[in-house]
C-alpha cells in the first residue's frame, strides 16, 4: 500500500501526527489507524532506530573534529578560544548522548532477542 510507505516516511520527518498526515496526503485518522497496526509500528520503530544510528555516526565524526578544535585552542595562545571551546563542548555532549542512545538500542535488541 503506497499510503503506508508515505505515512512511514512522513512520520520520520514531521514533528507531529497532523504534519505527517498532511505530508503524506492522508487524514490523521489514517495515520492513527496505521499506527495501531503491529507491523507498521515495527517498521516505524526500525526506521527511527536507523535514523538514530545515522545521527549518532555523524555526531561521532563531529566529535573527532571537536577534539581537534579543543586541542588546537589549548595549543595556541593567539586563537580566540571561547566560541570554539563552547561549540566543541556542545558537540562532545551531544555525541556522548548519541552514543548512549545507540547503546540503548543495542541493549533493547539484545534483550528482545533473549526474551521474546
Amino acid at each position: 500500500m503506497k499510503d503506508r510507505q508515505k505515512v512511514l516516511d512522513a512520520l520520520a520527518e514531521a514533528p507531529t501526527i497532523t504534519a505527517a498526515a498532511r505530508a503524506a496526503g492522508v487524514t490523521r485518522q489514517t495515520v492513527y489507524n496505521l499506527m495501531a497496526d503491529d507491523v507498521f509500528r515495527d517498521a516505524l520503530k526500525r526506521q527511527r532506530e536507523a535514523q538514530s544510528l545515522e545521527r549518532a555516526e555523524r555526531l561521532s565524526a563531529a566529535r573527532e573534529a571537536a577534539i581537534k578544535a579543543v586541542t588546537d585552542v589549548m595549543n595556541s595562545s593567539d586563537v580566540p578560544a571561547a566560541a570554539r571551546v563552547m561549540a566543541a563542548k556542545e558537540v562532545l555532549r551531544q555525541a556522548t548522548e548519541a552514543d548512549a542512545a545507540v547503546d540503548s538500542i543495542f541493549i533493547s535488541h539484545d534483550f528482545e532477542s533473549k526474551w521474546f
